[in-house]
């Protein structure tokens, strides 16, 4: 307790910060960053490993490993990114005491400046990419057909669940939860930023082409940016989430069907969000 000089006022009280943070910390991150970086690395290589498995049991029933269907491809993308998250939740439990979800960057903004920086950053990345598609030659992605999301209705629907809610959440807890979190503590925001958004794009290089890496490493830095700016996950999710239902409704060439991608992307990524939340406890 601290007695304030005489003639002067006492100082205010500080503000009360959530559970798991510590003063002047952004995160709360309870690990280190070799841990952030190689076991980010390592979990996201596992997460890999067990997207094989799927593939593996649809070729034992005929499927095919170098076009597999979208049922494969469902399951595979599905638990990768399950994998992702709770092995996410597995090593940031061990490296501490204090509860998960604050130390990961889950907790509630503010909500009117948080949508303000979203729209910014969004606004930022679109300009980016736009001027450096002008400048590189990108070649158009496949990544939708080869998923098998034009098989049919309940195909679509599998792999726009996947993409634009189940990646976002695994993804961002990943890239700027974990690795970002851990690496901020070593050398403050601008390396974490630059070299946790470098790692998000090059695990993109077995999906997307090499050309677009630094688009997506861009949108990973802005993505960390967002988080910085906003002391919160929530945003950097959303989105993700709003940029991967853009990509997806533009990729099939949806009419009105976009409403459907948005609104349900949006309101499922909120549920699930929820429930992982009240699981990191």
């Amino acid at each position: 307790m601290s007695i304030a000089p005489p003639g002067h006022p006492a100082p205010p009280p500080a503000p009360e910060l959530p559970a798991g943070v510590s003063p002047g910390g952004l995160t709360g991150a309870t690990w280190s960053a070799p841990v952030a970086v190689f076991g980010g690395l390592g979990l996201f290589i596992a997460a890999i490993f067990l997207a094989a498995v799927p593939q593996g049991i649809g070729v034992a029933f005929g499927d095919s490993m170098s076009d597999p269907g979208a049922a494969t491809t469902f399951f595979s993308i599905l638990v990768q990114d399950a994998g992702i998250i709770a092995g996410v939740w597995l090593v940031v439990r061990a490296t501490g005491t204090a509860q998960i979800a604050p130390r990961l960057g889950l907790r509630s903004p503010r909500f009117w400046p948080a949508v303000g920086w979203l729209a910014l950053t969004f606004v930022c990345y679109l300009v980016f990419a736009g001027v450096y598609s002008q400048l590189i030659d990108t070649p158009e992605q496949t990544i939708l057909e080869d998923a098998g999301a034009k098989d049919s209705l309940i195909a679509t629907i599998a792999i726009c669940f996947c993409i634009c809610v189940m990646a976002p959440l695994a993804e961002e807890l990943l890239f700027r939860g974990f690795i970002f979190g851990g690496l901020r503590r070593w050398r403050g925001f601008w390396p974490a930023a630059i070299i946790s958004g470098s790692l998000f794009g090059l695990a993109h290089v077995l999906g997307s082409p090499v050309e677009t890496l630094p688009i997506l490493a861009f949108f990973g830095f802005g993505l960390a940016f967002l988080y910085e700016l906003t002391k919160s996950l929530y945003p950097s999710i959303y989105l993700h989430a709003i940029n991967n239902s853009l990509a997806f409704s533009v990729g099939l060439e949806l009419q009105w069907e976009w409403i459907l991608v948005f609104a349900g992307s949006l309101t499922a990524i909120s549920f699930v969000l929820m429930t992982t939340r009240r699981l990191a406890q």
